[in-house]
This record gives C-alpha cells, sequence and structure tokens, in this order.
C-alpha cells in the first residue's frame, strides 16, 4: 500500500508541525484542528490497514510478534535518549550547571514508562520552566494504540475472518 504510506506520512509530518506552535508557547486553534484531523486520518488508515493485515496473516503469535518488535525497540530507545542525553543537555543550555545525566530521577524515567503507559513525564524537574508539561508528549498515544492492537487480536481471535467480509 505505498499510497497509503505516503498519506500516513504527510499525516505525521503535519501532527509534527501542529506541535510546534504549542511548543513555541503560541498555541492557535488552527494548529491545534490541524493536528487532531491528522491524527484521525493517521489512526483511521492505519486500523484499516492493520486490519488487513492481521485478516490476512491470522491472529496468531507472529501478530503479537510483530507488533511489539514494531514498537517497542524504538520506544524504548526514545526513553534511553531523552533521560540520558536530551534532558541533562536542555538542563545544561537552560542553567549552564552539569548537575545531573545518571541519577535515579533518570533511571526511573525509562522504568516507569517501558510499558507505554506514561506514569513520569518529567526528569530532575528539567522542564519547570518551560511550556511543555512532559518530555515526548506525542507518546501517549502509544498506550491507546497497543490497547487497540489487543482488542483487534481478541476480536479476530475470537470471531475467526468467516464473520468479517474480506474484499
Amino acid at each position: 500500500f505505498p499510497s497509503h504510506d505516503k498519506v500516513r506520512l504527510f499525516c505525521a509530518i503535519m501532527v509534527l508541525l501542529s506541535h510546534l506552535d504549542w511548543i513555541a508557547g503560541n498555541p492557535t486553534d488552527n494548529f491545534r484542528r490541524l493536528g487532531l484531523y491528522s491524527v484521525a486520518i493517521f489512526f483511521g488508515l492505519s486500523g484499516f490497514l492493520l486490519t488487513d493485515s492481521i485478516l490476512r496473516g491470522g491472529a496468531n503469535s507472529n501478530f503479537i510478534r510483530n507488533r511489539v518488535l514494531r514498537i517497542f525497540p524504538g520506544f524504548i530507545g526514545v526513553l534511553v535518549l531523552t533521560s540520558l542525553f536530551f534532558a541533562p543537555l536542555y538542563h545544561i543550555t537552560k542553567t549552564r550547571k552539569f548537575e545531573y545525566i545518571f541519577t535515579q530521577d533518570n533511571v526511573s524515567y525509562i522504568f516507569r514508562n517501558m510499558t507505554t503507559y506514561i506514569l513520569q513525564s518529567d526528569i530532575n524537574g528539567s522542564l519547570a520552566a518551560s511550556n511543555v508539561p512532559n518530555w515526548n508528549p506525542p507518546l501517549w498515544t502509544l498506550w491507546y494504540e497497543l490497547v487497540c492492537y489487543f482488542l483487534l487480536f481478541i476480536l479476530i481471535r475470537a470471531l475467526g475472518t468467516r464473520y468479517i467480509a474480506i474484499s
């Protein structure tokens, strides 16, 4: 589905652009709407593609493995980079002090958020003076994405493909 990938890429870029206004501290309704519409289109299209994929390949351990391998390596990498590089770098540029890199708060940020359900949003108070309330705000969607994968998997396992029209 190459054309679908282009639409999803376009939507992802629009979501990024919609966040720039908010991060700069000047959120406007136009940019917020752009992001909301783009997220809806992205997830709607992704849902159709994912459903088609599971109907063709079956609700089996391969589906679960592929979803885990698609999400978690990048997600864990982002948590580690944010905690051990970006948060300390941001703190250093704001305060001109080299106070922390590897603290309990850095490590807890990684481990408390590993399930994709974000339990810790700041690291060592590094965002106290910023316009952004937490590191990596878009990551909140991953928890819901995983829940949808699980529900789709259970639905297909329970019903099988015979009750779902495939064209």
